[in-house]
């Protein structure tokens, strides 16, 4: 039976119910069970830094603090009232920006119709967190999707930015026998300076350079931003390395999937898992909350970033097919298992009711 406040919330928020695909009762159930155990880990490492308590009081002063050494930083202050969430940007966001924000809000209030959530108080960025300048002034946690593994002081959270997500993940159907064999990317420039004497040299770049001679392997090209400068754009168009925006769904037609690190983690390996292709993943230091249950060699199989060993690997996996196959299907089974919407509201719902009880007066 649904309660008063999940019906209040149905008639208020019905967009929100109809885009996350999230049952009531099926979460509840999933709320009682224990995380796996790398989850359970992963909650615990994030907030060792924190184990002597978060001061309440504390977190406003260091968003000021924060301001002052970087003032455009891309923070949200989040504050739980009476069942309200509300949030506070620390400058100002774009529409996308604060469409994301809003999403990410809709998760929470539909988390909190369904199990109350914990007193909660804690900052959101929407920007990698990892500048040593700023890690070394805070003495709150700081909680994003993505950071540098030897950065203790933030705290990972699903990507709960988008409540039609796992309606796209799961659009790509093809069959392993339907798909291209072949390599296949596209991505921002966004891993570096992509200026006159540097852009040559930024990773991305230079996997659209390696194989601009080779398509029949690997497809790799840029999509580019206004932020280029035009000139560089219209050399890098001259060099065959640019292409305009591929979908997940057109991108899950190949066999063969390249991931491939920008600023940040790329966004595109968590819906290139639902694809039952098999990835080719760069080599990195980032990472997000659910890494640790992946491992190289049977959910992907793992390149050097600047793409050398990667033609060779390529074609080891075309001659070795059905392994190929299994390790696609081995990447799909993990993504329905832990990333479809409930199980990202489980893990979010687990990290902060852990956080809350690390709340301090003094």
């Amino acid at each position: 039976m649904i309660s008063l406040a999940k019906l209040i919330f149905v008639f208020l928020f019905p967009s929100i119910l109809l885009g996350w695909n999230v049952s009531p009762e099926s979460l509840e159930k999933k709320l009682n069970n224990p995380l796996t155990e790398w989850a359970k880990n992963r909650i615990a490492t994030d907030l060792t830094a924190y184990k002597k308590g978060v001061i309440r009081s504390q977190i406003p002063v260091c968003l000021q603090k924060l301001k002052k050494l970087q003032p455009n930083l891309l923070l949200v202050e989040i504050i739980e009232r009476k069942g309200r969430f509300i949030y506070t940007p620390l400058s100002p966001l774009t529409k996308d920006q604060e469409s994301s924000v809003e999403h990410f809000i809709s998760a929470l209030s539909l988390l909190h119709t369904i199990k109350p959530l914990p007193l909660l108080h804690f900052v959101l960025s929407l920007e990698p967190f990892d500048r040593p300048i700023l890690l070394k002034e805070i003495t709150i946690p700081i909680f994003a999707v993505n950071k540098e593994k030897g950065n203790s002081k933030t705290v990972l959270i699903p990507r709960l930015f988008n409540c039609e997500r796992e309606n796209d993940f799961l659009k790509n159907t093809l069959s392993w026998s339907e798909k291209i064999s072949k390599g296949f990317w596209r991505g921002a420039p966004s891993d570096g300076a992509y200026t006159f004497f540097e852009w040559d040299m930024t990773p991305r770049a230079h996997l659209a350079i390696r194989f601009k001679n080779d398509e029949n392997l690997i497809d790799a090209k840029l999509v580019l931003s206004d932020n280029i400068d035009p000139g560089i754009k219209n050399w890098m168009s001259k060099l065959n390395l640019v292409s305009t925006n591929v979908s997940p769904k057109n991108q899950s037609q190949y066999k063969y999937l390249i991931s491939l690190d920008g600023r940040s983690s790329p966004s595109s390996f968590e819906w290139q898992l639902f694809t039952k292709s098999l990835i080719f993943k760069g080599e990195s230091n980032k990472i997000e909350w659910f890494y640790d249950g992946l491992k190289p060699n049977t959910h992907y199989i793992s390149f050097h970033s600047d793409g050398g060993d990667l033609a060779e690997k390529l074609r080891v996996a075309q001659q070795q097919d059905k392994a190929s196959l299994l390790m696609g299907e081995k990447s799909y089974a993990f993504a329905l298992q832990h990333l479809l919407d409930e199980e990202c509201f489980v893990y979010l719902y687990k990290l902060l009711e852990t956080y809350s009880t690390l709340f301090r007066q003094q």
